[in-house]
């Protein structure tokens, strides 16, 4: 199946099982053990909700979050 298009602004490294990744956000090197896509788009929205970097970012994934 396709990935979420949150992945963008991840780097993806798979893990053993089939289709799922650890997550590295591009920005600010935060590590994800798993990532799941809800808990990429809240911490897009959440965690930089102050800085206009990220505003564009933000605006597409606040109504998830």
């Amino acid at each position: 199946r396709p990935l979420d298009p949150v992945w963008v602004y991840f780097a993806a490294t798979p893990l053993k099982s089939s289709s799922h990744f650890s997550a590295v956000y591009k920005y600010c090197n935060t590590q994800f053990s798993y990532g799941h896509p809800n808990e990429l788009e809240i911490h897009l929205t959440k965690e930089y909700e102050d800085k206009s970097l990220v505003n564009e970012i933000r605006s597409k994934y606040f109504e998830i979050a």
